[in-house]
């Protein structure tokens, strides 16, 4: 039996905000609103990761996986700053610090800008991370 969509997106965001973390751009026990962008490489390939404060604490994270892969399928996505990219995945969530560590929801609940190819899922099924220094789901805010 295979992993679950849902939580190949949560395995996702961990690694990306674990990236974020290894390269100490994001301080989790500061309240403080940050935001950035990093390219690193998630599960062998490139992957671009973007966080922006939210206030509260909270801090956002958008994961954008194979970018620019040299394989078929992926959706293209035209930046801000005009730059056109192909990518293979993608989610979107929430890390709250304020009162604790961790990804917001459970499985797939409050995570948003979900894709994911064939390609992806076939790749990304293998990825099983833990959290550095935050648990990998956790209630949502809003509830």
């Amino acid at each position: 039996m295979g992993v679950g969509k849902s939580q190949i997106f949560r395995n996702l965001l961990v690694a990306g905000v674990n990236s974020v973390i290894e390269a100490d751009q994001v301080n989790l026990d500061s309240q403080k609103d940050v935001e950035g962008e990093l390219t690193a490489d998630i599960h062998g390939y490139s992957s671009i990761i973007k966080w922006r404060g939210l206030g509260h604490g909270e801090l956002s994270f958008h994961v954008f996986w194979a970018v620019n892969a040299d394989v078929k399928g992926g959706k293209r996505l035209q930046r801000l700053n005009g730059q056109k990219i192909t990518y293979h995945a993608s989610v979107l969530g929430w890390l709250e610090r304020k009162d604790g560590k961790w990804l917001q929801g459970e499985g797939g609940s409050s995570l948003t800008e979900m894709y994911l190819s064939e390609f992806a899922k076939s790749h990304l099924s293998g990825l099983s991370v833990d959290g550095m220094g935050f648990e990998v789901s956790g209630h949502d805010r809003l509830v």
